[in-house]
């Protein structure tokens, strides 16, 4: 597991709610890169909070969420840290 100010860590996205979040990135990251885009970001704020994301706002975000480089794109262990409820961990498969 990372710490706060890292992504989370692969291990969170293989079962519970890492693995509810990992679909939702899915199905945002249209390019199935590893990472959102400004614009699939855009559109899941668009979505889930009625706004979209202008660059000061997509700088923000990612500056909050431990993204390192942001024109790269915002990848799955940080957009994690938005979407996961705390504390932050995994839950073992039964």
């Amino acid at each position: 597991m990372g710490d706060e100010s890292g992504p989370l860590s692969d291990d969170f996205f293989q079962w519970g709610t890492g693995a509810t979040i990992r679909e939702l990135f899915r199905l945002f990251n249209k390019e199935r890169g590893g990472t959102l885009s400004q614009a699939h970001y855009a559109r899941f704020c668009q979505l889930t909070e009625g706004q979209g994301c202008d660059d000061a706002r997509w700088a923000q975000h990612c500056r909050s969420l431990g993204v390192a480089e942001p024109a790269g794109g915002m990848p799955l262990g940080c957009f994690g840290k938005l979407c996961a409820p705390l504390p932050l961990h995994p839950s073992p498969p039964p």
